[in-house]
């Protein structure tokens, strides 16, 4: 005899939230209408929600006559199974196939098709005058498209840690989505998904009576109490009623250099010199507009737009390029390199005014400093250029602070961690022992591993 309702909600789960036998409080949130004592056997279900015959729905009974022991137990007695038994993992089969089985998720699926189907056919000339708008894309039985990744979403949850929160009174309820998922420790995402079944930090909620919850946890991410470690369970409380996201120093890269600290770096350049005046102009740009080392190298003279006062940015990623307002200050920087700095090259005519030199040519010119290099980050070419070359390489950074003082923050404070020299001898740029010859030879070749490296 055909059935006709599929429930995507257990019958068997939703009697621990019963209020009389059989019976079950409701609150409608479409209606906003509270309904008391309604009929339990005639919530969460659908006609014919997992297709026309009755396959699905009885395969999935199966599963749930195994649960529903599993779940009496953690009722009973307040502890949930150990990890790798057989308990556990009918928990993790539940919690899986409860995620993808509801009305909810069947909904949100047909959206997502609707939409990509939408875009997909958008700029097809063959359906141009077709409302596309007006169509709505969708399959059959949505839900059955869910269920298909029931092994992938059991093989992601498997590491899952499993806790039990406790509450003295009866504070929690359930719905017709009872499984929700969140992420605490990327909350503050906001431009992608952060609830997927491979993402970090993901958790899972279910409420098994209105005393006890279950919580599945990232144990990657987030840590449990000392004393609630064994137990697997702690009080349900306003403060720390969820495992507490693991913290690690520096773990966040710091959002911006303080502007006091980008001064005194601007401070220390020496601009008497015309290396000073290019290290100068360097800076400003690098600290005015964000830019790139390599955008800020690849910049050419006619990329200056004197006349409309802006900067082109050609160099970017993806080969996208950026126009920038010029700035009072970097635009007089680079007036001061160009005219007392740049000298004359090959491609250069011979002009008065340096900006009106051939226009494709580099604007900035001079050699790099030999502290330059020193300050570099570490990479893996550039250790093993310092170890080719004389010098003992030591891990990415070195606790010896390069002697060059042409880029240094001059401070009581050792120099910042990402300006240190990486080699634990003196390296052969800043060593004043080392001859001339030596650091010209130096010099030359690390500038060819870093090319190399670009």
């Amino acid at each position: 005899m055909a059935k006709g309702r599929h429930h995507f909600v257990p019958k068997f789960y939703l009697s621990a939230f019963q209020s009389a036998p059989r019976r079950i409080h409701l609150y409608n949130l479409d209606s906003a209408r509270a309904v008391a004592h309604a009929s339990l056997r005639d919530q969460c279900y659908r006609r014919k929600f997992y297709g026309p015959s009755d396959d699905i729905e009885d395969a999935l009974a199966i599963l749930e006559s195994r649960a529903a022991p599993v779940f009496q137990s953690i009722r009973t007695n307040r502890t949930l199974p150990a990890i790798r038994t057989e308990e556990y993992a009918t928990l993790l089969a539940f919690v899986a196939l409860q995620v993808l089985r509801t009305a909810v998720v069947a909904s949100r699926t047909d959206t997502r098709v609707d939409k990509l189907m939408k875009q997909v056919h958008s700029g097809d000339p063959r359906i141009a005058n077709v409302d596309l708008e007006a169509m709505r894309f969708g399959y059959t039985d949505p839900v059955l498209a869910s269920l298909q990744s029931l092994p992938a979403m059991l093989d992601a949850i498997s590491d899952l840690h499993g806790h039990l929160l406790v509450s003295t009174t009866n504070d929690f309820i359930t719905s017709d989505n009872p499984a929700f998922k969140y992420n605490q420790y990327c909350e503050e995402v906001q431009h992608m998904g952060i609830t997927g079944a491979l993402c970090s930090g993901l958790q899972i909620f279910l409420p098994l009576t209105p005393q006890l919850h279950l919580l599945l946890y990232d144990p990657a991410t987030y840590k449990v109490r000392r004393s609630e470690r064994y137990s697997r369970r702690s009080t349900a409380t306003v403060g720390a009623p969820v495992p507490r996201r693991r913290g690690y120093r520096q773990a966040k890269l710091p959002r911006a250099i303080a502007w006091s600290d980008v001064e005194r770096v601007l401070a220390a350049v020496d601009r008497r010199t015309p290396v000073g005046r290019r290290d100068y102009a360097i800076l400003l740009l690098l600290a005015t507009y964000g830019l790139r080392a390599r955008e800020v190298a690849a910049l050419r003279l006619d990329d200056v737009d004197w006349a409309r006062a802006q900067l082109h940015v050609t160099a970017r990623k993806n080969g996208h390029s950026t126009m920038y307002p010029l700035a009072t200050t970097a635009g007089h920087a680079l007036v001061d390199y160009l005219k007392a700095g740049r000298p004359l090259v090959a491609d250069d005519t011979s002009s008065s005014e340096p900006w009106r030199r051939s226009r494709r040519s580099r604007l900035m010119r001079l050699r790099a400093a030999p502290a330059t290099t020193c300050m570099r980050p570490a990479s893996k070419r550039r250790v093993q250029a310092h170890t080719r070359f004389g010098t003992r390489a030591s891990s990415a950074w070195s606790k010896r602070t390069c002697r060059s003082r042409s880029l240094a923050i001059t401070s009581g404070t050792e120099a910042p961690t990402r300006h240190r020299c990486m080699a634990k001898s003196r390296c052969i740029c800043c060593a004043s022992s080392r001859s001339a010859t030596a650091r010209r030879r130096y010099d030359g070749r690390l500038d060819g591993v870093s090319q190399s490296a670009r």
